[in-house]
Parts: structure tokens; sequence; C-alpha cells
């Protein structure tokens, strides 16, 4: 493709039509669910294992990076790998887990269509500093951390469970994603000071300019990644198996939400007189004063104030602060790089995945993978606890599209937490928009947020995804969508450039414009930033003109939504042009509506947040309001709540038409028992409430389009581990199948969104065995 340079700058003078989803009139009724024997059953409809690879992780090789950018095995570089991920969280408890439950919980992850797990917080775990029934936390201002290696020490026991499930993981081809470190506390031998997270004295802020933390560090992740694992007989840094390093979880600065007081000021007077020389000098370039602050006519760059909220202005004061962030981010992404090298892990690492700060840029773009956090109704934390209720899609895909614009095109782009939260109603969003967003734009990983594989469920909690129905449904949907390849890559990409002049103009700390973060759905895109490791072709090439503020908390990231269509538009037209959407593509970017090149994925902002997807071996659609919904082989003809309604081949490589088993999934919402909000707007929880969860029912009737007459059809409604439950009615016209489903009347599974549909001879001869299917 030839590149084009569009430039599109003034006012916006369109808008785009976002609605607030509207229930539909039934009202909402609920039913139980078992969340007990969570694990998926061998040979199950719901049993991933006959789509894995089943050779152990690292048979070929270390996961590299290609040359187009793509990971890959080291014997096999023309073939990139994609991986769907478990967020692990360890308990207690985990210490005491026989070898028999770390075989069942491998056995699990791989059935669950999981390939990685994401070892998180394992350094709390290993030192014995999380809080188990004797330890309790201390509060302290100041703390001195073991800096040699032989100081550094690891509970026995923990390291042993920890090397045990590294083994049975890799065993069965799941390969790992290590936070080397994610503790507000170091590496400090059992101990358990108190910090406060929202101030300056704990890791995330430490690291910056504190020697002491910066050997701790080096000193814990050398004995790590060179301990042997006895049950491998390799040292964990020449284990092809590991995957992915990352550095130090969620280090970005973040100024509105923390208060650094003084810690940064080491690197912020050294950055000020490389570049000033003088007080004189800066007095002259601020124009006497640093945010609302006058600085005095004869001082000191001492004196300067420390960096704080100033950074986020368009002032000098504020620029060079920004500025400053970013080298600071910068000179600690060359310590661990350089450390990494030193302690002799030949593997791929990354960091900065929490903000989408553009002044973080320069740094990422020395990581050789970018990786990033996302959430979609975080909650918000009080005397009470907050949930946004509104639709991801609504806001065109809102925690999805944002982080799109931190990818490198020239790299791989690996997605290491993502949620929409428990309560939030609209859950059953996150498998299509994640699942065929992550495919669409080729994205390398997916990571759920967290324990998605447990054995049993507790009530449900914010993060407790493992027995929320909802969230274990769109697992699956990504599973398929984006593991499998379900849904194809787009073939064409919008470049959009960012320079030094760009960031240092007032940009550092913001983010792509959110008008320019809607073209996700149309093709692939991303940002480029100096040199491009690999070149690649563009059908466009897009100025970044403007941004948009980032919002958020302690613990999660937004970017400040935009109606504005004026630029979206004119690429629109210019992608039309270009033959990029080709003709009958039904984007209308003023309507709301926003179809992929590919022509496999539509997203309707218009009606409150409806997808559809349409591929040969998957089908969804997602609905907001009682309408019927022809998608391809699949129509739904009814839906009376809001959900995510997806057909699944999984017969082998056959497609919706010719699959003779396939799998339907219903999701709705789920609560628990007994939940109380503060009002009708039920964002603000005031009890949690307990077992048995409760999934929403409602009406489902399909039809499903065959390219041969079914003679013989059983449709089962499946338990969450996959088990059949008592049969559901299907009928066949001989062209088409026919489900009409009431959850609420399922008496054996309750309120499953899991169904089984097998299609065989009149004796039922030919069903396909689920344990012998052709990837």
């Amino acid at each position: 493709m030839n590149q084009f340079s569009l430039i599109v700058a003034g006012l916006s003078v369109g808008a785009i039509q976002w609605a607030i989803p509207q229930e539909p009139t039934d009202v909402r009724k609920w039913a139980p669910l078992d969340t007990g024997g969570l694990y998926v059953k061998s040979g199950t409809a719901l049993d991933f294992t006959p789509f894995a690879d089943p050779a152990p992780a690292g048979t070929s090789g270390r996961v590299v990076v290609n040359e187009t950018g793509e990971l890959a095995f080291a014997s096999q570089p023309d073939k990139p790998v994609r991986f769907l991920s478990v967020a692990l969280v360890p308990s207690y408890a985990m210490r005491f887990w026989t070898n028999e439950d770390m075989q069942e919980y491998a056995d699990a992850v791989v059935r669950q269509g999981y390939n990685m797990v994401r070892f998180h917080i394992f350094d709390e775990f290993l030192c014995g500093s999380e809080m188990g029934p004797q330890l309790k936390a201390r509060a302290v201002d100041r703390y001195t951390l073991p800096e040699a290696p032989e100081a550094i020490r690891f509970v026995p026991q923990a390291l042993d469970r920890f090397y045990g499930l590294l083994a049975a993981l890799k065993r069965r081809g799941v390969y790992w994603n290590i936070d080397l470190m994610t503790s507000y506390i170091g590496y400090s031998n059992r101990q358990r000071p108190y910090v406060q997270h929202m101030k300056g004295f704990n890791t995330k802020v430490q690291m910056f300019t504190n020697p002491n933390f910066r050997a701790n560090w080096k000193a814990a992740v050398g004995v790590l990644l060179n301990g042997v694992n006895p049950y491998t007989g390799l040292a964990l840094k020449d284990d092809p198996a590991f995957a992915l390093a990352s550095c130090l979880n969620e280090q970005d600065i973040l100024l509105r939400e923390r208060d650094y007081g003084t810690e940064l000021d080491p690197a912020w007077h050294e950055f000020l007189t490389r570049k000033y020389g003088t007080y004189e000098n800066l007095y002259a370039a601020w124009e006497g004063k640093c945010g609302d602050v006058k600085l005095p006519e004869a001082g000191t760059i001492d004196q300067v104030p420390p960096i704080n909220k100033v950074a986020l202005t368009d002032t000098p004061a504020g620029r060079d602060m920004a500025w400053c962030c970013g080298d600071m981010e910068s000179e600690m992404s060359q310590f661990y790089l350089e450390t990494l090298r030193e302690l002799g892990f030949p593997g791929l690492a990354s960091n900065w995945n929490m903000r989408v700060h553009l002044g973080t840029t320069r740094a990422r773009a020395l990581f050789p993978v970018v990786t990033i956090n996302t959430y979609h109704a975080h909650p918000l934390y009080g005397k009470t606890t907050d949930v946004d209720q509104s639709s991801a899609l609504s806001g065109g895909g809102t925690s999805f599209k944002h982080i799109a614009m931190t990818r490198l095109l020239d790299r791989p782009f690996v997605n290491t937490e993502l949620g929409v939260v428990f309560w939030n109603p609209y859950r059953h969003e996150q498998g299509p928009l994640f699942g065929a967003g992550a495919a669409l734009q080729n994205w390398s990983a997916l990571t759920g947020f967290c324990g998605q594989v447990v054995e049993a469920g507790d009530p449900i909690k914010c993060f407790s995804t493992g027995g929320d129905p909802v969230i274990r449904a769109a697992e699956l949907v990504e599973a398929f969508a984006f593991r499998r390849g379900d849904v194809a890559a787009s073939p064409h990409t919008i470049e959009i450039p960012l320079t030094d002049d760009f960031i240092r103009s007032g940009h550092g700390m913001a983010g792509i414009d959110d008008e320019l973060s809607r073209l996700w759905i149309l093709c692939r895109v991303g940002i480029t930033y100096g040199a491009k490791r690999f070149d690649f072709p563009r059908a466009l090439s897009v100025s970044p003109d403007k941004t948009s503020a980032i919002g958020g908390g302690l613990m999660f990231s937004t970017v400040e939504n935009s109606k504005s269509v004026t630029r979206l538009s004119a690429i629109v037209e210019r992608l039309r042009e270009l033959n990029v959407l080709p003709p009958g593509n039904k984007t209308d970017a003023a309507a709301g509506i926003f179809e992929s090149d590919t022509g496999q994925v539509t997203l309707d902002t218009a009606s409150g947040g409806e997808m559809q997807v349409r591929t040969p071996r998957l089908e969804c659609g997602v609905l907001k309001k009682h309408s019927m919904m022809k998608l391809d082989a699949l129509t739904i003809n009814r839906c009376s709540v809001p959900a995510a309604v997806s057909m699944i081949s999984i017969d082998g490589t056959h497609d919706l038409r010719n699959a003779r088993r396939l799998l339907l999934v219903f999701s709705t919402d789920a609560r628990n028992t007994g939940m109380k909000f503060a009002s009708a707007k039920e964002s603000e929880l005031t009890e949690w409430g307990t077992f048995p969860v409760l999934a929403r029912t409602g009406r489902l009737a399909i039809s499903l389009e065959r390219a041969t007459p079914a003679e013989t059809v059983t449709a089962y409604a499946l338990k969450l581990n996959g088990e059949r439950a008592g049969t559901v009615p299907v009928d066949s016209d001989g062209a088409r199948l026919f489900l009409d489903i009431d959850t609420a009347g399922l008496d054996q599974s309750g309120a499953t969104p899991f169904f089984e549909i097998v299609i065989g001879d009149k004796d039922g001869s030919s069903v396909p065995s689920p344990q012998n299917q052709s990837p």
C-alpha cells in the first residue's frame, strides 16, 4: 500500500451517536447456579484440549519476536503464536498444595483454554510476606531491604510449590509470564512493613532513585532467575517455557493519585541542571512561576517545587516535569534491561503496563514487547464500593480502544490484565469485545484478571472471576475467537506516528485522542516511535493532532471519551477511496456504526452498544433490547435480556453449517444472593451477598442454517464444568435448527450459559467423539 498522510485540524463539528442502553420491559429475574466442582471435565464440550498443542512448553524453543513483530517460537519463526493467559494470584493455602493438587490445576488450565499463566504477586508468596495467619503488617516510615543475593531468603515450602507448579504447567504446554516484582515493599525476607501506596515510600516510587531498592531488586531477581528447579533440572532463566518477564507491575508515574513528595528530587534537580545550567535560565524559561506558585527571583534549583500535578498542564514547568518523568522511566528501563542481561536472562521482558501516557512511549519503546493492563468499571473504593453500570460497547469499546493506542506496531502487543468488572451488568461484552478485537488487531496475548481457573467458586467479588459464569463464558469466547483464531486479523494498518516534538508540546501526560481510538474496529491500528524494528506496509498514516485527558485511580486508568467524528469521518472516506473499506462496508461514523475491513466485526454504538461477529466457525451477537439479529448462519430471533449469544463449531475445522458438534453460549448477568445497593442505580454496593450465585434468566430463540439436513439432533444444557445436565428442546426443518430456551426452567443445570448441540444419523452413530477432534 502507498503511504498516505492525513492531517485534519480544527474543531469537531460532528458528533457520534452513543445511546444509553435501555433495559427490556421484562422484570429482571434470577435463578441459582451451581458453582461447585468448576474444573472442566475431560471430553466435555467445554474441554479445549482437542484444540491445544500437546507438546511440552519450550519444545519448539524459546518465545521470540519474529521478523514481522509477532511472538513465535525460536525454531518456528514464521508461525506466529498467541497466548490466552490465566492470571494466578497465590493464596496462603497454595503453600500446602499437594503434587496431586498441582497436576489437577495444570490439567484444568489446559481444559479451560489457556496456554499461559501470569504469575502475579509471587514475590510476596516466595518471601513469606503475604498475610498468613501469624503475620501482621507494621506501620513504618522507612526501612532497609537486603541487598546481597546471599541475604535473600525464600520460604522453602513456597519455593518448592512454585517450582512444582511451573513444571506441571510446562509438561502440558503452558508457558509462563512472571512478574519479577509486584510488591510495594520489595523482597523483604518475611517482614511485612505497611507503607502508604498513595505516598512516596514504596517500591513503585523508590526504584526510580533509591539505590537500596534497586540493589534489592537485582539481588532477589538474580536468586530467582538462577535457582535450579528440581522438577525440570533447569534454572528459571534457562527454561524456554519462561516466555515473558515483567519487571515491576504498574510502576507508571501517577501524579493524580500519588503524592511523590520529594522522592523524585534527585532526578528532577539533575534534569533541570542539565537542561538550564543555572536557576536564572530556568526562571526566565518558566516566566517566574511553577503552576500557581511564584518562584523567587534569586533562588536555586534545589528550591524549585518537586514534581507534582503541574506536570499535567501545558505550561513551561509542566512540560519539563512531564519530560523528566519520561526520562526517569527511560533510565529505569535501561536499568532493568541491563540488569537482566547481566543476570543472564535471554528472554523477553517488558514494563510500564498501566497508564497510556504518551510520555511513557519512550520507555516502552526500549523493550521488545509492549504490555498493558485495562479495565471497564474498575471499582472505586471508599466507605462503600462503587462500580460503573455502563456498557463498554456503548462507548465504542471503552477499555479496549484506549490501550490499542499504546500498541507499537513494530513489536508484539501483550495484554497483561483485562476485565469488565463485577457487578457491571454488561460483563458479557468482554468476550466478543476482547476476543474479536484482539484477533482483528493481531495482538499476541490476552490475560483476564484474575483467578479464572478454580476448583470451586466463592461468592463473586470484583476480581474473583473463576466462579463468575459471565466471565467464564466471556473467556471461552476469547479462547475460540482469539486463541484458536476464528476471527481474522485485519490485512490493513493505520499508523499514528509519534515524535518527541509532539510529546514535548504539552502531551506527555495525555493519551491519543479518543476520536482516533475508535479506528480499532476498522483495521489494525497503532503508534510508531523512533526507528522501527521492522518496516511494515501501511494503508494510512494519521497525525495524532490532539490528545485526550487521562484519569482513573491508583489501580486503574481511564481516558476521556469524545463524541467528535470530524476527523474520523474524513479518515473513513479516505479508507473507502483506498479500498481498505470495500464497497458495501457499513461504517457510518456519525451514526455510530463501524464495520471492520474484514467484514467480520460490526459495532453499533447508537443501539446502546450492540456488536456482531461473523466468521465461519464462530458467530456472536451482543444485544441490548428485544429484537431480531441476523448474522450469517445464525439468526437470533428473540432475546429477552441484554446478552451475548455465541454459536461455536467444536467439530475440528468444520464451519457452523457443517459441524456436527456445536457450542451455544447465552451469557447474561450474575450476582450473589442478597446483594444490596445504596440506590436504584445499583452502582454503590452496601452488602456483597452470599451463596448461591444467581444468574439472570432469559428467553432465547435462535435458528442455525445447515448445509445438509440434520436427521438426529440433541441439545444439552451444560454445567459450568461441561457435564451434561439434561436436554433442551431442539427442532429442525432440514435446512435449519431451532432452539427456544428459557433458562428459568433449567432444573438440572441451573441458569447456565452453556449448551451443547450434537448432530448425528438416526441412530446417533456418527456423533463425533469430543476427544478426537482435529484442531
